[in-house]
């Protein structure tokens, strides 16, 4: 496991706030089942205590679910710096990005593959932060 970027944290919270409200479960019972404390489990949902790998493998084992699921892509999650004609507009996951430019996520992530290679793509350009 590689270090998890602040996006990916942000989804694993989310993600897992899910799984617990689709099985009912409070942040004592989770910390029952898998044997943290309440404490620990309310501090990794608020990002008061930072994520583990051990923390990712107990939850994934119970859940019954892969790493991916809670914690994204990181290229998907990552953060795209977006210039159109040169000029900076924004920086944002690929997601925001294909909601501010209309196009689909897939040909963003494309584009900056192929900025990254130096390759031309018109007139936006996407630079990984």
């Amino acid at each position: 496991m590689a270090g998890y970027t602040k996006n990916q944290i942000e989804h694993f919270k989310e993600q897992l706030k899910l799984l617990m409200k689709s099985h009912n479960l409070t942040d004592r019972k989770l910390s029952k089942e898998i044997g943290y404390s309440m404490t620990t489990i309310s501090s990794l949902l608020t990002g008061k205590r930072k994520v583990h790998e051990h923390h990712i493998k107990m939850i994934c084992e119970y859940f019954e679910i892969g790493e991916a699921a809670i914690m994204g892509d990181a290229d998907e999650l990552a953060d795209y710096k977006l210039y159109e004609n040169g000029r900076y507009l924004c920086t944002g996951s690929l997601k925001k990005l294909s909601k501010i430019t209309g196009k689909d996520k897939l040909l963003l992530k494309f584009y900056a593959d192929l900025n990254k290679k130096g390759k031309d793509t018109g007139n936006l350009k996407l630079v990984k932060k």
